[in-house]
This record gives C-alpha cells, structure tokens and sequence, in this order.
C-alpha cells in the first residue's frame, strides 16, 4: 500500500509569482500567502531565467519560485521563516540582455 515514496511537481512555464505582463522585470514576487523555507541564491550571485531562487511553502507544499529573466540577484527582501502576502516583492535583480550569437 504506502511506499514512502515522495514527489515533487512543478508547473511548466510558472515564473514564481512574476507574470509576463504587467509587471516591471527586475522583481520576483510571491504568487500566494506563505512561508519562505529556503533561499537557494544569495545576493550578488548571477542568475540565469527559469532557475530556482527560493522555496515558499504553501498549502501543505513546497514551491519553487524561479528567476523570471537573467540577472544578478540585487537583494532578497526575506528570511527563512518569514511569512509572507500574495503579492509580496521577494527579490530584486539587475536585468542583462540575452547574449548575441555571433
């Protein structure tokens, strides 16, 4: 019956609470009320679109929230522990521009 086996899900294409539209690039903000459980990725460090920044646990489950765009990571504005409001700015970064092929 119960194997002990666990799984992990997560939505393709889901930018952690930073939709396309809408919203000036540069911020990542939380897409639900919640509670940070680990940040992946201090300040300073470069990011790269799509990759793991912190971890918001929410409705009995653990979230990914991702860099919507590549960047460097300019400040997080939480700690692990803090509960936090949809909508919340989470983090902020400086934008670059996608590489040119040559």
């Amino acid at each position: 019956m119960g194997t002990g086996a666990t799984f992990r899900f997560e939505i393709e294409g889901h930018s952690g609470g930073t939709p396309a539209s809408g919203r000036p690039p540069g911020r990542l903000t939380s897409p639900m009320p919640g509670r940070i459980a680990a940040m992946l990725v201090a300040p300073g460090a470069t990011v790269e679109a799509n990759q793991p920044l912190i971890v918001l646990e929410a409705m009995k489950m653990e979230h990914l929230l991702r860099a919507p765009q590549n960047g460097i990571l300019k400040s997080i504005n939480c700690e692990v522990g803090d509960q936090v409001r949809e909508g919340a700015e989470l983090a902020t970064f400086e934008t670059t521009p996608p590489e040119v092929a040559s």
